[in-house]
């Protein structure tokens, strides 16, 4: 169906054919046809869309523990210098900022931080330096009525096989130097002709289920356990939960929700700390006991830090991958 505009004899026309079409839904029709008679609000992504800054503007180089040679550097956003640049774009963002800050200065508001892989240019024939890694950040709850991903940074795909421990380094280095931005302690923000204190910290990891586990050193859906939200699960052709007297244990493919134990940070804490002391032990002990539980440990990874900024209890997963983008609606379709 185009949506170019049709005189009122072809809508009629095009409605008669459609079973039951009443005065009002005949009016909804037109609408989708003739989307240039409604009135398009107003929003700060139209403000801003044909703005072009320098990345020097709000974001600096940093630099990412590399492997033995390489030097992989990744572009971060200062957040209080990017809320800055997007207030004097927008009369509208500065206005939903002000809403969001102003009542309560001393509330510390959650940050949602959320990264997926793009490629740019022609997707069938993407070499890799045409594929990037990009992170986004949201205020949770706030700035109802507009798009609340925000850009914060970007690394190139190659960039990410030179950092010392992977994704995990990667977003633990991501999380540092945002607390270094002194977020939770409190920062002004100049808002057009107001200065504010706003106070923040990253408490989501919002990503498909393949960077979550990138994110946490888990070994991935193809290994004994493969889920990292579950304690207990299991891969069907594992042949443990039936060798397994307790009934701990369950087959990733079972039916009944209750039998599933959720993973928690004490939990992931307590085996991150068992790898650690069987790090120390022999090989092939140590790539077993990794394999046992489905994670690895990664002295550089996130949680590996002394005190984790984020665990499992902290992962979400998006909904365009849950449902949509090799998700649960197109294994249904496919399968």
């Amino acid at each position: 169906m185009t949506r170019k505009r049709l005189r009122d004899s072809e809508l009629q026309q095009r409605a008669l054919h459609i079973p039951g079409c009443t005065k009002e839904a005949l009016g909804k029709i037109w609408a989708v046809l003739r989307p240039e008679d409604k009135i398009k609000r107003r929003t700060w992504q139209r403000d801003v869309q044909h703005q072009q800054r320098p990345a020097s503007d709000c974001m600096y180089k940093l630099q990412l523990p590399g492997l033995e040679g390489a030097q992989p550097v990744m572009w971060l956003s200062s957040v209080p210098r990017l809320l800055e640049l997007l207030a004097d774009a927008s009369e509208v963002f500065a206005q939903k900022l002000l809403e969001t800050v102003r009542p309560d200065p001393s509330k510390i508001h959650e940050l949602v931080l959320y990264f997926d892989e793009t490629t740019g240019g022609n997707v069938l024939a993407a070499g890799t330096p045409a594929r990037a890694c990009l992170f986004y950040l949201r205020v949770e709850g706030a700035w109802r009525g507009v798009n609340r991903f925000l850009p914060l940074g970007m690394i190139q795909a190659y960039c990410v096989g030179q950092v010392d421990g992977s994704w995990g380094a990667l977003v633990r280095c991501v999380l540092e130097s945002l607390e270094q931005q002194m977020l939770h302690d409190g920062f002004s923000l100049r808002v057009r002709d107001h200065t504010v204190i706003m106070r923040a910290k990253v408490s989501r990891l919002l990503a498909d289920g393949a960077a979550i586990a990138a994110a946490l050193d888990h070994k991935g859906g193809g290994s004994l356990r493969p889920c990292p939200f579950c304690q207990n699960a299991c891969r069907p052709s594992s042949g443990l939960p039936e060798a397994d007297s307790t009934g701990f244990l369950v087959s990733a493919d079972c039916s009944d929700p209750q039998r599933f134990v959720p993973q928690t940070d004490a939990a992931l804490g307590r085996l991150q700390k068992k790898l650690q002391r069987a790090s120390l032990g022999p090989k092939g002990a140590f790539q077993s006991a990794q394999k046992a539980v489905g994670y690895r440990y990664n002295p550089q990874g996130l949680l590996a830090a002394p005190t984790p900024q984020l665990s499992i209890s902290g992962c979400m997963l998006d909904s365009m991958h849950l449902y949509y983008s090799q998700g649960i609606a197109s294994w249904e379709v496919n399968s």
